[in-house]
């Protein structure tokens, strides 16, 4: 059970004096937590851990779900914290959860704090298919990042190179108690089916597919990294919120990609699949008129995007 203690190598000494840990009361999140625990005393080191408890009010179990958590909590003599989930649209999405999820977790991340989640191997795999299968550019198709800013802190994955089945072995090792939640068996769900009808079928017929799969996640990640780093974004004008048109015109239709995902990136947005980027390419910026606007995602869903075309530049924004 090495791995799991080494996963924390790098962030228990950092500077943050709170460590915040995402905590669903799931396997995943009960590890971490009782991982991260077991870490810090064993090296000695006088961190606040806070639990955060996101209820999404979807399960009938929720409040028994939330004692769970708070009782997991006061046994690891941790803090906890639950907070619902508030939307005024009767159907939520998983994408939508998962938004609403992270605006949670960031009212909690300032600049003293790190946020630590439990996604894992399996997870990082099922994302690379689910991403495939939508639709996805490089950015997309590198898959869940280890780390990145939150707020003013940071979200660290320190389990995203760990297999599910190992989190499973060492939660019955150590006798941990964790909630199974039923709506993870409901196929209507496209994670769920991908992880339900087709990973089984791949480990099947190619048993050592997480590896490759994560080999191959490596490799364009280094790739998206030589793109970045060898155009000159200067020579195109890329500023935060604008971009010279009359320059991005007059690049190849390969490096008008590489600009414009940057471009998306560095505003913080969603970047946009390869048939959203074409169109951006092909209609809206080579034939649409002055004072027109190209949108993608919906309206009020944070990240999307909406771009405004003029004479001279093109003009983003989230799209409310």
């Amino acid at each position: 059970m090495n791995e799991i203690y080494e996963s924390f190598s790098g962030y228990l000494t950092e500077d943050s004096k709170k460590f915040l840990v995402a905590f669903s009361g799931g396997l995943d999140s009960t590890v971490l937590l009782y991982a991260l625990k077991q870490a810090l005393v064993k090296e000695k080191l006088n961190k606040e851990i806070l639990a955060i408890h996101v209820d999404h009010k979807q399960n009938k179990n929720s409040k028994n779900w939330i004692e769970h958590c708070k009782k997991f909590c006061e046994t690891m003599q941790v803090s906890f914290a639950c907070s619902q989930i508030k939307s005024n649209k009767k159907a939520l999405s998983e994408n939508d959860l998962r938004n609403l999820r992270y605006e949670i977790f960031s009212e909690f991340v300032d600049k003293n704090s790190t946020l630590f989640l439990a996604h894992h191997l399996d997870d990082q795999i099922e994302t690379f298919f689910f991403r495939i299968f939508r639709g996805t550019g490089m950015d997309g198709i590198v898959g869940i990042p280890e780390e990145r800013a939150l707020n003013e802190g940071r979200l660290v994955r320190p389990f995203l190179g760990l297999s599910k089945d190992l989190l499973l072995t060492y939660a019955k090792k150590h006798k941990l108690d964790f909630i199974k939640d039923p709506s993870n068996k409901d196929t209507s769900f496209d994670r769920n089916y991908i992880r339900k009808n087709i990973i089984p079928k791949i480990k099947n017929r190619w048993p050592n597919y997480e590896n490759k799969v994560q080999s191959f996640i490596d490799i364009q990640k280094e790739y998206l990294g030589v793109a970045e780093t060898s155009h000159d974004f200067s020579d195109a004008e890329l500023s935060k919120n604008t971009l010279n048109l009359r320059k991005l015109i007059d690049e190849k239709d390969s490096q008008k990609k590489i600009i414009l995902r940057k471009w998306i990136k560095l505003n913080g947005l969603n970047s946009p699949n390869q048939k959203v980027l074409d169109n951006l390419i092909n209609i809206f910026i080579k034939t649409s008129k002055n004072n027109s606007y190209f949108h993608w995602g919906a309206k009020g869903k944070k990240g999307s995007v909406s771009i405004k075309k003029t004479k001279e530049c093109l003009a983003v924004s989230e799209l409310i």
